[in-house]
Parts: structure tokens; C-alpha cells; sequence
């Protein structure tokens, strides 16, 4: 993990250090997502969501942690549904999930034009099936539903 991993294990303690971790595993996810190398994303996306996880559970008043958390389960959606043996389940959750986090926020900030647009975004509601088929991520399949 070179020397943010370094950092992180050497101060444990540090929510900045283990933050930039979870950051470069994030964005370890996105480039591996963008190559196709969906295993390496969700691998990269889960080390980041333990991080992001322990974070926002240890200070939910922090909107940057809860923010870093509802992102990285979002993309653990996108690739758990284009994966070839995808499991929809797990990323209709991670969908569900993520929204309710920025759902959250926007109730709590409702001034704040970011939330309300990521709470604008919700893909628990898309047809994740057709995703998978079609091996696109989420954002550009809706799923028409009442």
C-alpha cells in the first residue's frame, strides 16, 4: 500500500492517515472498475468500506466520513452488479444503503445543494439485473417503478 499504508498502520489512532487509506483503496477500485478488473475493484472497494465504515461509525456527526461511506458503498454496487456472477442482491443493499447514508445527511443540511443532489441519485431503485446483463453501471439504466 506504499507509505499512506505505512502511515495508517504506523498510527492507527490518526483518522486522517487511515481516511487517505481508505481514500487510495477507493480510488485503487475506480481505476481497476475502469479496466474491467471487476475481482480487484470489489476487493479495493471492500478494504476501503471497512476503513470508511469504522470511521463514520466512530464520529456520525462527521458529514465528510458519512459522505466517503455512502460513495463507497455505491460503487460496491456498481460492481457488484456488472460482476459476471454478480450477486443483485448484495448490490441492491449496497444501493440502499449508500442512499440512506446521503438521504441522511440531506435531511440533517437540507440547504446543502451536494446532499440534495446526491440524495437526487438513487439506485436502489434501478433495474440492477439489466445492469448486470448489460454489464453498465447502474447510473445509466433506470428502473421506472411506483
Amino acid at each position: 500500500m506504499g507509505i499512506i499504508g505505512e502511515l495508517a498502520v504506523m498510527n492507527p489512532e490518526d483518522t486522517e492517515r487511515q481516511r487517505d487509506l481508505a481514500t487510495t483503496y477507493r480510488k485503487q477500485g475506480e481505476a481497476a472498475a475502469a479496466t474491467g478488473e471487476l475481482d480487484t475493484a470489489r476487493n479495493a472497494y471492500e478494504d476501503s468500506l471497512r476503513i470508511a465504515t469504522q470511521l463514520a461509525t466512530s464520529n456520525p456527526s462527521n458529514t465528510e466520513w458519512q459522505l466517503d461511506l455512502s460513495i463507497i458503498y455505491v460503487k460496491l454496487g456498481d460492481v457488484m452488479a456488472a460482476m459476471a456472477a454478480s450477486d443483485l442482491a448484495r448490490a441492491r443493499r449496497c444501493y440502499q444503503i449508500g442512499r440512506s447514508i446521503i438521504a441522511e445527511l440531506a435531511a440533517a443540511d437540507p440547504r446543502n445543494l451536494h446532499w440534495a443532489a446526491g440524495n437526487a441519485d438513487d439506485r436502489s431503485t434501478y433495474d440492477i439485473s439489466a445492469c448486470a446483463a448489460l454489464s453498465q453501471p447502474c447510473r445509466e439504466i433506470r428502473h421506472v417503478s411506483g
